[in-house]
C-alpha cells in the first residue's frame, strides 16, 4: 500500500471558508495512483500541519494553531461521527521541525498533540524529533504520553549521493555531479576535485571511505527498529529518496531498493519522496504520469 503525504497549505487552512476545506478533505477519499497497467491504491493520507511554527517559537498552542485545529475538526467530521476515515487520515504534527533544541521541540510537540486531540480524539497522530526528523534525533526522542501515535523519521543518507547538485541545501552538495553509489575510496576519487575547499574535499572523501552500500544502509536503519522495540511503538520512514537531476539512474534505483529493503526488514512502513517532482517515481509526458520502471521495481510497487 502507498501512503500519500498531503500538506495543508497554511493560507488555506487558517483562513479558508468551510467549503474549501471540505473540498480538500474530499479529494483524499479513494485516491489512486496510476501505474503501468493498473492502479496503486493510496491507503492512507497523511495530513501535515503547515510549518507555521518557526525555530524558537513555542506558541504552537496559540490562536492561529487553535483556529487551524477547529477548522480541521469541522472538515474531518463534516456532520459525521468523530471516527470518520480513521484508517485513511493521519495527522503529522510538523514536517521536519526546524528546532535545534530537543527540549523546546518536545514542549511544542506536546502542545500540538493536545490541540490535535481536541479536534480529532480517535485519529492516529504522527510525531517526530527535532532537526528535520533525522534518524539520530529519533534515537534520543522520548515517546509522548499518547498510545495512538506513530513516530516518523526521514532518511537521505548518504547526503552526498542523495542530494548531489541540489541548490537549496548545504553548500557541499551543490557542485557535485556523478557521485556514485555504492561508494569506495577508488570510486569517489574523481569526485573529490569537484569541491573547491579542502574541508569540502575532506567531506566527500569521507563518503568514499565510509563505503556506503546495502550492508551499511541495513546497519544504519536497524537502529530505527531497535528504538521502536525499546519503546514498544511503531516507526514510519516518512521520506526517503534521491534527487534525480545529477544521479546516475541505475545507482538511484539501487539506493532506493537497498533503503526500501532495509526498512521492510525492520518492519518499518515507508513513503518515498516524491511522486512527480525532482525526486520523482513517475515521469509526466503530455499530461500523463507514467511510473519510471526501474524506480517502481526498486520500490517493489505493483499495479492493482
Amino acid at each position: 500500500m502507498m501512503a500519500a503525504k498531503i500538506p495543508l497549505a497554511e493560507e488555506k487552512t487558517c483562513f479558508a471558508p468551510q467549503a474549501v476545506l471540505e473540498a480538500d478533505f474530499a479529494r483524499f477519499r479513494g485516491t489512486r495512483f496510476k501505474s503501468e497497467s493498473g492502479r496503486f491504491k493510496a491507503a492512507k493520507a497523511e495530513i501535515c500541519v503547515p510549518q507555521m511554527v518557526q525555530q524558537g517559537d513555542a506558541n504552537v498552542g496559540g490562536a492561529v494553531y487553535q483556529d487551524l485545529m477547529a477548522k480541521i475538526e469541522q472538515s474531518v467530521n463534516a456532520g459525521n461521527d468523530r471516527r470518520v476515515l480513521l484508517d485513511r487520515i493521519f495527522f503529522e504534527v510538523l514536517n521536519e521541525p526546524e528546532f535545534d533544541n530537543a527540549q523546546q521541540w518536545a514542549a511544542v510537540q506536546t502542545q500540538a498533540i493536545a490541540a490535535i486531540r481536541r479536534a480529532a480524539p480517535y485519529h492516529t497522530i504522527i510525531a517526530t524529533a527535532e532537526r528535520y526528523s533525522g534518524l539520530t534525533n529519533l534515537l534520543t526522542l522520548e515517546p509522548v504520553a499518547d498510545p495512538n501515535v506513530i513516530y516518523t523519521f526521514h532518511d537521505y543518507e548518504p547526503f552526498a549521493f542523495t542530494h548531489q547538485g541540489a541548490t537549496w541545501t548545504m553548500e557541499q552538495v551543490r557542485p557535485l555531479r556523478r557521485v556514485p553509489y555504492p561508494s569506495s575510496p577508488e570510486d569517489i576519487a574523481a569526485v573529490v576535485s569537484q569541491e573547491q575547499q579542502l574541508i569540502d574535499q575532506h567531506w566527500i572523501n569521507s563518503y568514499g571511505l565510509d563505503r556506503w552500500d546495502a550492508a551499511r544502509i541495513r546497519s544504519e536503519l536497524s537502529f530505527a527498529g531497535k528504538w521502536a522495540a525499546l519503546h514498544h511503538v511503531p516507526v514510519y520512514c516518512g521520506e526517503f529518496g534521491v534527487y534525480q537531476a545529477f544521479a546516475d539512474p541505475a545507482m538511484r534505483a539501487a539506493w532506493l531498493h537497498d533503503t526500501r529493503m532495509a526498512l521492510e526488514e525492520q518492519g518499518i512502513g515507508w513513503a518515498v519522496w516524491d511522486y512527480r517532482g525532482s525526486f520523482a517515481v513517475v515521469s509526466k509526458t503530455n499530461g500523463k504520469a507514467t511510473p519510471i520502471p526501474a524506480i517502481a521495481t526498486a520500490l517493489g510497487l505493483h499495479s492493482q
